[in-house]
This record gives C-alpha cells, sequence and structure tokens, in this order.
C-alpha cells in the first residue's frame, strides 16, 4: 500500500522536472527516463491496486464464512431450546 502511494507522487514530482529541467534548460535527453519513471510507476500501482483489491476479497469472504458458521451455531442451539 505504501508503494502505491509513494508511486503515485511520481507524476506531480516529474512535472516540475519536465518544466525546469527539460523546457527551460532544454535537456531533451532527460525526458524519457522521466518517461520512463512514469510508466514504471502507473505499472506498481496497477499491480499493488490489484493485489490489494485480491487481499480485501480473500479477507471479506473469510469474515463472511465466520459470521455464517457464527449464525449457523447460533441458530442451531436456539433450535434446541425450544
Amino acid at each position: 500500500m505504501l508503494a502505491s502511494r509513494l508511486s503515485g507522487m511520481v507524476l506531480p514530482a516529474s512535472m516540475k522536472y519536465i518544466g525546469d529541467e527539460v523546457f527551460t534548460n532544454r535537456n531533451y535527453s532527460l525526458l524519457k527516463w522521466i518517461a520512463l519513471a512514469i510508466g514504471v510507476s502507473t505499472l506498481v500501482q496497477g499491480v499493488t491496486g490489484f493485489a490489494l483489491s485480491q487481499i480485501l476479497g480473500v479477507a471479506a469472504q473469510r469474515a463472511i464464512t465466520i459470521c455464517e458458521r457464527m449464525f449457523k451455531t447460533y441458530r442451531t442451539a436456539s433450535d434446541l431450546v425450544f
């Protein structure tokens, strides 16, 4: 999750370098490295977002299963009382 948040900061930070170094100082060779960093950070965000959704999905399913078992146990116990 931390990697996703940090990679989300690459695009806003890169705009400063594009403006200052590439356009002002005419250092166009730096542009390909900035574009590569933006591309890598986008991939990192995609992978971490997918992994987080999978982890949360498994945890939610486990919580639902536990609640169902607790309800079945409660229902079975209350049926025996009556």
